[in-house]
């Protein structure tokens, strides 16, 4: 299987984060989306663009709940976000199992309210 051929659907931009929401162009319905930090750089395949709202009411949450949300897949293994539950201005994003975590990175402080606003704008786009 080759690579899709991608088209944007939404972006948005906040500080040094962006948020970018691509869909497949032929054949089944795929979307990817890629989150970019100044030292961070994510991208996975989701279920549907409705994530970037959900991913929303997770960033935005007046009170943060260790909760883990699956934001989507990298080579099908599950990318996870989940605020931290000693440091509530800490967000982590895990790639693996929940148990385990192949890769473990944090966000904190400005740079969560920067990615907060990026995607805010992206989800706009689904309007």
């Amino acid at each position: 299987m080759g690579t899709p051929t991608l088209a944007l659907l939404a972006n948005g931009s906040s500080g040094r984060w962006s948020v970018t929401l691509d869909e497949s162009t032929g054949g089944a319905e795929e979307w990817f989306l890629q989150i970019e930090g100044p030292s961070l750089n994510l991208f996975c395949e989701v279920d549907d663009p409705e994530v970037l709202r959900e991913l929303a009411s997770v960033l935005n949450a007046a009170a943060k709940k260790p909760n883990v949300f699956v934001l989507g897949r990298v080579n099908r293994i599950p990318l996870r976000l989940q605020w931290d539950i000693e440091h509530e201005d800490t967000l982590f994003f895990t790639v693996g199992p929940a148990a385990r975590p192949l890769i473990r990175c944090s966000i904190h402080g400005q740079a969560i309210r920067d990615l907060a606003e990026a995607n805010r704008q992206a989800a706009r786009d689904l309007d």
